[in-house]
Order: structure tokens, then C-alpha cells, then sequence
């Protein structure tokens, strides 16, 4: 008896693994090129700012997510500007948009590679 309310009581759970799969999503890897295009990835932010692009007589900036795992966001970004030699024109960036909820002061590194 205790056997067949083991086997009932264990049918349920091992029916509903198979609902509770891990979710995939899917990158957007869409090159971004607008002067303030973004997209989120996960909990961070990549964004094209193309902010001084006034400043060239002539060029662009193309930004494109890579890959995304946890904590680590892999870009690429490829320019090229013509004139106004000395003013910054753009600068790929990303952004944590949540998690530290801490004050600038209090972080001591922020590794990179």
C-alpha cells in the first residue's frame, strides 16, 4: 500500500518537470547605428551614443551585441568619423540598469576584460 501512494504521489511531480524547462531568450543582435539607439540585455543596457557625431563632416558608428551570459556582455562596435579631429564623436557603453543599489563611492572595482 505504501508503495502505490508513493507511485501516485511522485506521478505529479515528475509530469510537471518537463514544464518547468529552463526559458531561452533570444538576443537581440539587431547592429545598432541610430545617435541614441539602445537594447536592453538582461539586467543591463547597451547603447550606441553617438553623442559629439555633429562635430565630423562625415562618418557613422555601428554597435552589435554579441553574446550575453549571467553577468558577462559581450559588443562590438566599428566607426569611422571624418573631421572635427580633436572632439569626441561617440562611445559604445553599457549600463547596469539593476542590481547594486549602492552609492558610487562604495564600489572599490569593477572588473573588465
Amino acid at each position: 500500500m505504501l508503495s502505490i501512494f508513493a507511485i501516485l504521489f511522485l506521478i505529479p511531480l515528475v509530469s510537471s518537470l518537463s514544464l518547468h524547462r529552463h526559458k531561452r531568450t533570444t538576443l537581440d543582435t539587431t547592429p545598432l547605428q541610430g545617435q541614441f539607439d539602445s537594447v536592453s540585455v538582461g539586467q543591463y543596457s547597451l547603447l550606441n551614443n553617438l553623442w559629439g557625431e555633429h562635430d565630423a563632416t562625415s562618418g557613422y558608428q555601428s554597435t552589435q551585441l554579441i553574446s550575453s551570459s549571467g553577468t558577462t556582455v559581450s559588443w562590438e562596435t566599428n566607426w569611422t568619423w571624418t573631421g572635427g579631429p580633436t572632439n569626441v564623436k561617440s562611445f559604445a557603453n553599457i549600463q547596469l540598469d539593476v542590481g547594486l543599489n549602492q552609492q558610487l563611492s562604495a564600489i572599490a572595482s569593477m572588473p573588465v576584460s
